[in-house]
C-alpha cells in the first residue's frame, strides 16, 4: 500500500512512519492511544513534525474496513 497509518508512537513507530514516507509512501498519521507519545521528543520533532505527519495522542482505531486488502479505517478519540 502507499497509504499509511501507524498504531503506536513508541521510537520503533516513530522511525518508521519517517522511513515509509522516505521510501515513497503517504503517511496519513501516527495514532496513539495515551495523551502523550512513547517515543523520544527528539523522535516526534525529526520524524513527525519535520516530515508534517499528524500524531493524534487519546486516540485508536476502531474499525478495519476492507476485504482481502486493507481500505480504510475508522479512528476515535478515547
Amino acid at each position: 500500500g502507499k497509504k499509511i497509518v501507524i498504531l503506536g508512537s513508541g521510537d520503533i513507530g516513530l522511525i518508521m512512519a519517517r522511513r515509509l514516507t522516505l521510501e515513497g509512501a503517504k503517511v496519513e498519521g501516527v495514532i496513539e492511544i495515551m495523551p502523550f507519545s512513547n517515543g523520544l521528543t527528539r523522535n516526534v520533532v525529526q520524524c513527525l513534525e519535520d516530515y508534517e505527519i499528524p500524531l493524534y495522542l487519546a486516540h485508536t482505531v476502531t474499525a478495519i474496513h476492507g476485504h482481502d486488502r486493507v481500505t480504510g479505517i475508522t479512528c476515535a478519540k478515547v
